[in-house]
């Protein structure tokens, strides 16, 4: 085919400015990717600098906390670990935690700051630290020490030159694995165990205790342990069904080892000690209402009673995809156990029991609590804000943050707006425990 010169002259243009212009691209997107890495490692490394400090101001606020004076003066430096720590996990949500292999530095930062809240909480109160309180101070200010060391030398070997953040992640990684750093790779780099994780065990009233780990269920104490027969037997006898509709799919040696079956669209726990049901969940979702949230309530009462668990009662309930959801709470002559707590879920088609959960229950419940009261009733109602309006009042078990439990007046409030408040006050020393919110809505009540 003969091309004519002037077209010959275009087509080899056209294909240069097409070379060239994929060649700036690819130039450009090669630029825009380093600058997005380089952004990307100075963001680490700045990170890396703010965690070092905010772990040296742990360290120094712990150590001064242990020679202050004054109530004031110890709680507010309690105020200034516990503001550390959360700047220092804010500074690690930047980082790269789990290439870093800093999993544990996190849980530090969460069980320093919290320990720090107690602390805190118990000075406002006026209550002296204990010895063993002060140890765990400087046990946590030398954990913050031996962590701000270990961070500061990662920087260091960055900022000298020594190593790069990309080395330093692999070097990291490999002593993770307990595999050996390649010379030449940030190999003078030593990855301690004992620095990351050496804080010590803190038992107190906190979420991060670790007496929580070791917690047993209380009702299942002495309990003789059931064969998954007599379990099945159970399952037939509370719900109504065949036995052959019941099969067992697996056992779970967890804090509560169980026994698990499927049942139809079920499935069903129950406890190998005592052979009690633990838990129901259901896959089967249905939003047909034929029945009203009074007859569900019923309908959740008498599931209780072929359980022959007594003297429970309702305290509140939630509508949501076709099923009411009752929460039940032990009584004891008038008390209300709030830790001993069973939800019931019963589908509002046709009254069946569709969800259950009692590990509150199975954790907490005893009948020999002491419910003596120290102060008045009208004296704790002192406590109570101004700007509420009391509306009833009770006695009732509260669970705390650290799963222990606190025996409280408890007051039910309006504020000038119409919400209700619940106010708990300590019902030995007349300290205001806990205010909960009352979120009410058509289809139930939540607390906030």
């Amino acid at each position: 085919m003969y091309l004519h010169k002037r077209t010959f002259i275009r087509i080899i243009s056209f294909f240069s400015v097409a070379v060239i212009a994929l060649a700036v691209f690819g130039v450009y997107n090669y630029n825009q990717q380093n600058r997005i890495k380089n952004s990307l490692m100075s963001d680490y490394a700045r990170s890396f600098t703010d965690l070092s400090a905010h772990l040296y101001n742990i360290e120094t606020a712990f150590d001064k906390g242990r020679y202050a004076g004054t109530p004031y003066q110890a709680v507010r430096l309690a105020s200034e670990v516990w503001r550390e720590t959360g700047a220092a996990k804010s500074a690690l949500e930047q980082m790269p935690v789990y290439d870093l292999n800093l999993q544990d530095v996190s849980a530090y930062l969460a069980k320093a700051g919290d320990y720090a809240y107690y602390l805190s909480a118990k000075l406002l109160r006026e209550e002296e630290l204990t010895d063993e309180e002060v140890e765990n101070m400087n046990a946590l200010a030398d954990t913050a020490s031996s962590l701000a060391a270990y961070i500061g030398g990662l920087q260091s070997e960055i900022n000298d030159g020594n190593a790069s953040l990309q080395q330093v992640l692999a070097v990291i990684d490999e002593h993770a694995g307990d595999q050996p750093a390649d010379e030449g790779q940030g190999g003078d780099l030593t990855v301690s165990k004992e620095q990351v994780s050496g804080y010590p065990e803190l038992i107190y009233d906190g979420p991060f205790s670790d007496h929580i780990e070791k917690m047993e269920p209380v009702f299942l104490q002495d309990k003789q342990l059931v064969g998954a027969e007599a379990a099945k037997k159970n399952i037939v006898n509370w719900l109504g069904v065949r036995a052959g509709e019941v099969e067992l799919a697996y056992e779970t040696a967890s804090k509560i080892p169980a026994y698990v079956f499927n049942v139809g669209d079920r499935s069903v726990s129950v406890t190998k000690n005592g052979g009690y049901l633990l838990q129901i969940t259901s896959s089967a979702l249905s939003n047909d209402v034929r029945i009203s949230n009074e007859d569900a309530v019923q309908y959740a009462r008498d599931f209780l009673k072929k359980l022959g668990i007594e003297g429970m009662e309702e305290s509140y309930y939630m509508l949501a995809n076709g099923e009411l959801t009752v929460n039940f709470a032990y009584t004891q002559e008038g008390v209300t156990m709030y830790p001993d707590l069973i939800k019931v879920s019963v589908s509002m088609r046709d009254g069946a029991v569709c969800g259950y959960e009692a590990f509150g229950y199975m954790m907490a419940h005893r009948e020999d609590r002491d419910t003596r009261t120290a102060i008045s009733m009208e004296e704790a109602e002192k406590s109570v804000s101004k700007r509420l309006t009391v509306t009833g009042r009770g006695v009732a078990v509260i669970p705390t943050d650290g799963k222990n439990e606190v025996l409280c007046y408890e007051f039910v409030t309006e504020t000038p707006d119409g919400r209700h408040i619940l106010v708990y006050v300590n019902a030995n020393t007349g300290v205001e425990e806990m205010l909960q919110i009352l979120i009410e809505t058509e289809q139930g009540t939540l607390t906030a």
